[in-house]
């Protein structure tokens, strides 16, 4: 067993193909990411092996004498199948596309289809988000009946004006420890401080947040998703196609999804960031910054980074009561939110905890709000009654 295989959950997959020439290369491909392999040449035999082996990806080809990879997807579709597929053919880019449209009709879940000759770098980009969460899931397994567990915060639209029909969720991973404190999911990275484990919290999030949210791109009003990002993966040029990959195989659209930084990553590392942060922008995400200590050294990067919102955390000194009240502060945090509005950026606020905020949030003419003000952070359950009342 080769190191990486030691190092991480194993995937089982499937290669049906009845060119040995790809399979054997697709089959090198996935050895080398430690993953456990089989190879099927006829399309007849996939139902029994399924039942056998439950892969947790198929590789399938589409093009295959006899029993075709259409009539593989019949089969798989009348036999319930939960693996995740992967579409590889010679067949033109539209031909493919049509084919996952009618599997994903069939409920299959079909993550991507590649066109032959592929590259060594697409099967990895595919596979490496599902062993990295399936490692982190073998992994805190333990931690689960400690209390690990996706929370939601709602987010209150405080602008009446707005014609936005999106519900907008925080979204994290929390840990229930022994003395009942809760780590989140940033916390957490930043102090295991390895991208691996930053890569299989993020992919973990997304891998069961949408199920559990009941979020669906048909829904009249679309659950969308805020995601704190690890710091360690802002530095990774790798991150964006990551991302992108396990945003597709959680079944969402790009835009369904902002990641959120923190305000010290970006006035610290503002140059060795821009490249992830402007990718990020340009495959669609949201980008925000939570900010809490310095907002006028954040006002002097607006103009240099790919920025869609700006989020003040109440979770300060300032916004204490007592303090809260102060004029000089109520000016300041409105001349903030009036400049950020100037330049087309949506200005929130996070932690509210209490009425006074509350009001404060609305005369400084923030136009979002989350806190246990408004709603504790829950199950989604909690939050799907929750926005069924507003």
């Amino acid at each position: 067993m080769n190191s990486t295989q030691e190092q991480t959950a194993n995937l089982k997959i499937f290669i049906v193909d009845d060119d040995a020439r790809i399979s054997n290369i697709l089959k090198r491909i996935v050895e080398k990411l430690g993953c456990e392999v089989r190879c099927i040449e006829d399309g007849n035999q996939v139902g029994n092996a399924l039942i056998a082996y439950e892969p947790d990806v198929i590789f399938l080809d589409l093009a295959m004498p006899g029993t075709d990879g259409v009539e593989v997807i019949r089969g798989l579709a009348q036999a319930g199948c939960k693996s995740k597929i992967v579409l590889i053919s010679g067949l033109d880019k539209r031909t493919l596309s049509s084919v996952s449209e009618g599997a994903r009709k069939n409920q299959l879940d079909v993550i991507d289809a590649i066109t032959k000759p592929f590259a060594l770098g697409q099967v990895e980009g595919i596979l490496q988000p599902l062993i990295d969460a399936k490692t982190l899931s073998a992994g805190v397994q333990p931690l689960s009946s400690l209390g690990l567990q996706a929370v939601f915060e709602p987010e209150l639209n405080l602008d009446v004006n707005s014609s936005n029909s999106n519900f907008w969720v925080r979204a994290n991973l929390a840990w229930r420890i022994d003395d009942g404190q809760i780590v989140s999911m940033s916390t957490l990275a930043e102090d295991i401080y390895h991208p691996r484990i930053a890569k299989g919290l993020v992919a973990t999030l997304l891998r069961y947040a949408p199920t559990a949210a009941g979020i669906s791109k048909d829904n009249a009003k679309k659950t969308c998703l805020k995601i704190p990002l690890p710091s360690e993966l802002l530095h990774d040029n790798s991150t964006p196609d990551y991302l992108e990959k396990i945003v597709k195989q959680a079944n969402l659209g790009n835009s369904d999804v902002q990641f959120e930084i923190d305000e010290g990553v970006l006035v610290d590392s503002a140059k060795s960031i821009a490249y992830v942060l402007s990718r990020l922008k340009i495959k669609g995400f949201g980008v925000g910054v939570s900010v809490k200590e310095s907002p006028d050294e954040i006002l002097t990067l607006l103009n240099k980074f790919p920025i869609d919102e700006l989020t003040l955390n109440m979770a300060d000194d300032r916004f204490r009561p007592g303090q809260i009240d102060d004029a000089e502060t109520e000016y300041q945090v409105a001349s903030f939110v009036s400049y950020v509005s100037g330049v087309n950026l949506v200005a929130s606020v996070k932690n509210v905890q209490n009425k006074q905020q509350m009001d404060f949030a609305k005369r400084c003419k923030f136009l979002k709000a989350s806190g246990t003000f408004i709603r504790e952070p829950g199950s989604a359950d909690e939050i799907r009654e929750y926005f069924s009342k507003i």
